[in-house]
């Protein structure tokens, strides 16, 4: 029997998945960043009103709109979040959903000359979640994987980024959120040679390959 996955849904302006149980969540999002706990995760889509507010303000504001309780993990995009994407992926006793938005206008490659001034508005905002309790260790090398699906979709959309004209790795805004059931923590290696690390990458990549430009 599969476990049951996170409710993904709009509502109103905002992406949000809850998930079945209380989760360790590991990302660097405007709000609940670092390593904690979360119930709920939300991408939500900002308005011109709230561009100058701080982000975390607002993505709280946002949860508590919403109703949402036992810790919340936040992000925030310019995508139409109505074009979201996700893919739920089992095998071996290993259960990943992704969920996400990409926006490519806000499109770079690694290692270019840094631009601090860059207006454009767009980003990559993706959710992994997986079944099992997942140790520190394990959660790290998840997010590796998870990056690197990120990377290899952009690539394979042969996005040009504005300075260099350079094939784009990503956008300079990207965030991801590795999120597994709190509860007696496996520590198991998730690398490309693995199930779950198979899984990972396999979902990333159907989730931003899915979303249009």
């Amino acid at each position: 029997m599969k476990p049951p996955v996170p409710s993904v849904s709009v509502r109103g302006g905002t992406l949000v998945a809850r998930f079945p149980k209380a989760c360790r969540v590991l990302s660097w999002a405007p709000l609940g960043a670092g390593f904690g706990t979360a119930r709920c995760w939300i991408n939500h889509q900002v308005q011109l009103s709230e561009a100058s507010r701080p982000p975390d303000r607002t993505l709280r504001k946002v949860a508590r709109d919403l109703g949402l309780e036992g810790g919340v993990v936040g992000q925030m995009t310019g995508a139409d979040i109505r074009r979201f994407q996700k893919a739920a992926l089992t095998r071996k006793g290993w259960t990943v959903l992704a969920a996400g938005t990409a926006g490519f206008a806000n499109a770079v490659r690694v290692g270019e000359r840094a631009r601090h001034e860059s207006q454009e508005i767009g980003t990559i905002n993706l959710l992994v979640w997986v079944s099992q309790p997942l140790a520190l260790s394990t959660l790290l090398e998840v997010l590796q994987v998870a990056v690197e699906a990120r990377t290899l979709a952009v690539l394979k959309r042969k996005i040009r980024c504005g300075v260099s004209g350079d094939w784009a790795t990503g956008t300079g805004t990207d965030g991801i959120v590795i999120a597994s059931p709190i509860g007696r923590a496996h520590k198991v290696y998730a690398g490309k040679h693995t199930v779950l690390g198979e899984l990972v990458g396999k979902a990333v990549l159907s989730v931003i390959q899915k979303n249009r430009r």
